[in-house]
């Protein structure tokens, strides 16, 4: 996909599109094909000039800021984060990708981070990745801008995300580790990885994921043998889980301490002692 901003040069005319081409019945019949920010690329330059924007020159930066490296045409519109939104916001929102988004916060000059905050953070938060890197590489996120990467990155498909966001962001609030815990909460293993690496957990997050964990003699039995200060409880539920299964409850005996005898009986039990 082409950059935000792109443009064609032919002749001395320079060819790009605004939200007014773009918006326009004619920028909306001609465009209708294109997808994502393709609507301001170079196809669908080509698509809403015509015959005119074939075999021009191609041109695209990401640096708006630097308006000087543009023609005179954009740049005049590069002058404030204002103008550049009173030509573009409306596409953008629509638009702009989180991998652009988060260039832009990486490199852009402060005052144009903080006036296209919501703009960036809004399009960030389309993906669980570029959202855990963002929780990750930036500070002084508000805690509006934390809860909707949080939210992003607990509802992508890959759950270890959400383990290591757990493990890696610090100062989440209890409720934004609630919802990354629900969310590996899916996994066992997951599940498993986040008891024995994050510390701090709470009690009810913790029985959250021993319920998960349980649903896997390997992994519960993996959580009795390597997570340390679990309650009697939650022993009582990996015991349970593992004592579905001869070998692994054996293995338990073995290697695993601080059993209680009650738990030690059901596992002997278990694997035919």
């Amino acid at each position: 996909m082409c950059e935000f901003i792109s443009w064609k040069e032919t002749d001395g005319e320079v060819l790009f599109l605004t939200d007014k081409d773009v918006f326009s019945s004619h920028g909306r019949e001609m465009l209708r094909n294109n997808r994502d920010n393709d609507v301001l690329g170079h196809g669908a330059i080509d698509a809403f000039f015509g015959e005119s924007a074939r075999g021009a020159r191609q041109y695209e930066s990401l640096d708006f800021w630097k308006k000087d490296e543009y023609p005179p045409e954009i740049a005049q519109h590069l002058k404030t984060p204002q103008t550049l939104l009173g030509t573009w916001g409306r596409v953008l929102k629509k638009s702009l990708q989180p991998d652009d988004a988060y260039y832009i916060l990486e490199n852009a000059p402060k005052r144009w981070r903080d006036a296209l905050s919501d703009l960036l953070f809004g399009a960030i938060v389309k993906d669980a990745d570029y959202s855990y890197e963002a929780l990750c590489g930036f500070k002084g996120l508000s805690g509006k801008q934390k809860d909707a990467l949080v939210g992003a990155v607990a509802n992508g498909e890959d759950v270890d995300r959400s383990r290591e966001t757990i493990r890696d962001v610090k100062g989440l609030s209890w409720k934004q580790k609630d919802i990354l815990v629900g969310a590996v909460a899916k996994d066992a293993e997951c599940s498993y990885d986040t008891l024995c690496e994050v510390r701090g957990l709470s009690k009810k997050q913790k029985d959250i994921l021993i319920q998960a964990v349980a649903k896997d003699m390997y992994y519960s039995y993996g959580t009795l043998r390597d997570v340390k200060s679990l309650s009697d409880r939650q022993k009582n539920i990996l015991v349970s889980a593992v004592a579905k299964d001869a070998e692994h409850s054996a293995d338990t005996l073995d290697i695993c301490t601080g059993l209680s005898k009650k738990q030690k009986a059901v596992l002997k039990k278990a694997a035919g002692r």
